[in-house]
């Protein structure tokens, strides 16, 4: 039998996305419209390559404040039926505000947090069915709990660990498996060599000094990249 994390461990240890990280997908939604959701200025949104967004990052962590939900900095890109986010150093995807992002759709999100808790986050229209920190997947809460667990055996989660010795060795890698087998769609490398469609809740100030990103114009059919006359 195929292993079923062989496609997602490139998400632990040491991982191009970093120690902290997030991921959503939200079903039915186009990029620009997970952006709005998020809280990101639909007029300063632009796309570039994994490689370019790993450098807006950067260019945002060092000179624009973070929020409570970290850099604010998101990255989306459309995925089947699916529009994928990549959140880097920020989990505004697994936050208290995952009710409201699942608004008249279904929305997966895991974070990976080296320094603190991970999580794996499914709701549908505004209702939180099941979360649960993956290193931890017996201690689970929502409306409906236990809605995931036969997918979550099959991923290498035990719904019904007991102790430290059932916990999962790869929960990372587990909950991408997982979160894979509801969506249909797998988070590997291959999706990122799509264009993202990038932005940041700080807005202009995100953009400002931030080399040819601050100064293009908008392309047809790309998305506003700065408000006219920028």
């Amino acid at each position: 039998m195929p292993d079923p994390l062989t496609r997602f461990r490139w998400l632990e240890g040491d991982c191009p996305l970093d120690e902290i990280f997030c991921v959503s997908f939200f079903h039915g939604l186009e990029p620009a419209g997970v952006l709005s959701r998020l809280g990101v200025d639909p007029r300063w949104t632009r796309r570039m390559s994994f490689e370019e967004f790993g450098d807006f990052f950067v260019h945002v962590d060092e000179n624009v404040a973070g929020t409570a939900d970290g850099s604010g900095c998101f990255g989306a890109l459309k995925a089947g039926d699916w529009s994928a986010v990549v959140e880097p150093m920020g989990w505004k995807g697994a936050s208290l505000d995952a009710p409201g992002l699942s608004r008249d759709t279904t929305h997966l999100a895991v974070l990976r947090h080296d320094y603190a808790e991970h999580d794996f986050v499914y709701a549908v229209d505004g209702s939180v069915l099941t979360r649960f920190d993956p290193r931890m997947p017996d201690m689970r809460h929502g409306e409906e709990p236990d809605v995931l667990n036969s997918r979550m055996r099959a991923a290498g989660l035990n719904p019904r660990a007991d102790d430290e010795e059932d916990w999962p060795d790869e929960p990372v890698a587990s909950s991408f498996a997982l979160m894979a087998d509801v969506t249909g769609v797998p988070f590997t490398p291959g999706l990122l060599e799509q264009p993202l469609l990038a932005g940041c809740v700080a807005g202009e100030r995100a953009f400002a000094g931030w080399g040819a990103a601050a100064r293009a114009e908008p392309s047809a059919g790309q998305g506003a990249r700065g408000p006219a006359g920028a």
